[in-house]
């Protein structure tokens, strides 16, 4: 009986579940047809611009409905932005200009405070409970006041010098009220080439295969920030891992395993909260999202070196941390110049890094594919590299002490050494940077660039070399030890500490 009821439950089961399936497909397709017209096409009026705000399922339909609101006022916030700081960078000749920096939280706060009074003239909650709403802005009062203050601080710069520049902001900055100025046709620049600022980073986040507009926006905006998280937790941890090799140890220990996963987790924290979407686009023709994202590095290394302070308490440990986490900034040969990065013809030089370029010129289906041929070439040069190096060293070491000392060969040291120093370049080394060009014909040739640090490079090979060369402890009757073992101990720890100073020629 029990197990009848049982099977009859299970039958019943089935037959819902399986009935069920179509329908909710159909009620999915029925929601995309059903679906408003401004979820995907926004509408145009004089005089005001739109955005649609998205947020996930909420139990609450009421609360959903105020938060995807908010999303959507945070949508016209950062469109109007992006507008008053591009025009107003453009009118100043840079992007890191003075006046954009000294504007900055003022515009911030007045946008806010303007998209406050939009209207959210419709919301909608699809079939898998996502909220969405329409809203609505006149320009007009949002951005006039805006207007008034980007040119009173501009008349400070400029002066009574040159009044015509000034009517030329003021005629660029009149477009802001035209509905059609927010609506860009054309790619933007940092989809081919990523900004370049003193203190920030950039990443490009895209998402393909979205039937609704907004939440293929949603998702090239999560990409974004999730590659800037990547690209900022992969750097300090190179950072961190050289520093501890040389400062505390093994990295690859217990001990500093936990130091770095702690500090880099912890920067992957701070980058998602602390990074800003600057903008997004959508190309109509690829049906594509994009968005990028930046950080400001200042905030990075401010982040990192507070976390430092809780475990490090040596203070010239510390100084030595934040002058590495201090190159940060310096990224000068990230730059592009005529639309190639500088480092394809001109390979960097930094007194505690090494770095190689990588290249194929193979076909493929794919830009993946050739982007990762392209990073395991730049790898294995900079192995090569760092290895021929390491070979000459000890060679030349060799050649000063002979062919052994205490009866042992040395070319084993030297084969041993220089192992090791190719697998720590191979497993060390990052990927900075890749680019793909494109000539006239279409072939495509994909370039990439690799960085090791040296100095957790040759904590690496040192220890090592002490490894290797075993040096003999003495006995506790030193003066009878000094005797039997000179030529054993005493030759290898001179041969271990010549090594050791060859070694930091390299640096």
């Amino acid at each position: 009986m029990y197990i009848g009821s049982e099977h009859s439950l299970i039958k019943l089961f089935l037959i819902i579940a399986l009935s069920s399936c179509p329908a909710y497909s159909q009620s999915k397709d029925a929601g995309k047809k059903d679906a408003p017209k401004w979820v995907n096409e926004l509408p145009m009026s004089p005089g005001s611009i739109f955005a649609v705000g998205m947020v996930n399922r909420y139990f609450d339909k009421k609360a959903g409905e105020e938060a995807a609101a908010q999303s959507a006022r945070a949508e016209l916030a950062q469109t109007i932005k992006v507008n008053v700081k591009t025009i107003t960078s453009t009118w100043s000749g840079s992007t890191a200009s003075g006046l954009v920096s000294s504007l900055e939280k003022s515009i911030d706060e007045d946008v806010l405070a303007s998209v406050q009074n939009a209207t959210i003239l419709e919301t909608w909650v699809d079939p898998e409970g996502l909220t969405y709403a329409l809203a609505e802005l006149p320009l007009a009062g949002a951005v006039s006041a805006i207007q008034k203050k980007v040119v009173d601080e501009a008349k400070k710069v400029a002066g009574k010098k040159d009044p015509k520049k000034i009517e030329k902001l003021e005629v660029s900055l009149k477009g802001l009220k035209d509905p059609k100025s927010y609506i860009r046709k054309d790619k933007p620049d940092w989809i081919k080439a990523l900004p370049e600022e003193d203190d920030a980073i950039y990443a490009v986040g895209i998402a393909e295969g979205y039937y609704f507009y907004v939440n293929g926006r949603e998702a090239a905006k999560d990409k974004s920030r999730g590659e800037l998280g990547q690209t900022i937790k992969s750097e300090v941890q190179a950072i961190l891992t050289d520093w501890y090799e040389v400062n505390s140890g093994e990295a690859s220990g217990a001990a500093g395993q936990s130091f770095i996963e702690e500090m880099t987790n912890s920067v992957s924290e701070a980058t998602l909260s602390g990074s800003q979407i600057v903008e997004t686009w959508y190309d109509r023709n690829s049906k594509w999202h994009y968005a990028l994202t930046r950080m400001s590095l200042s905030q990075v290394i401010s982040h990192v070196s507070e976390k430092a302070k809780e475990k490090i308490k040596d203070p010239k440990k510390l100084k030595g941390l934040s002058d590495k986490l201090g190159k940060l900034i310096n990224r000068d040969y990230l730059k592009m110049q005529n639309g190639y990065p500088v480092w394809i013809n001109k390979i960097p030089k930094d007194k505690g890094a090494v770095f190689a370029v990588g290249m194929d010129e193979g076909k493929y289906f794919s830009q993946t594919k050739g982007i990762e041929k392209a990073k395991e070439s730049a790898r294995t040069k900079l192995a090569k590299t760092i290895g021929v190096q390491i070979e000459n060293v000890t060679k030349n070491w060799i050649e000063s002490e002979g062919s052994s000392f205490g009866g042992e060969p040395l070319n084993d040291y030297m084969s041993e050494i220089t192992k090791e120093a190719t697998d720590v370049s191979l497993e060390g080394s990052q990927i900075m940077a890749t680019f793909v060009a494109t000539d006239k014909a279409g072939k495509q040739t994909y370039y990439a660039l690799s960085r090791l640090y040296t100095g957790g490079m040759l904590a690496k090979i040192k220890r090592k070399a002490s490894q290797t060369i075993k040096v003999p402890e003495a006995s506790a009757q030193e003066d009878k030890a000094q005797k039997i073992l000179a030529g054993g101990r005493e030759s290898a720890k001179a041969a271990l500490e010549k090594l050791n100073a060859a070694l930091d020629q390299l640096e």
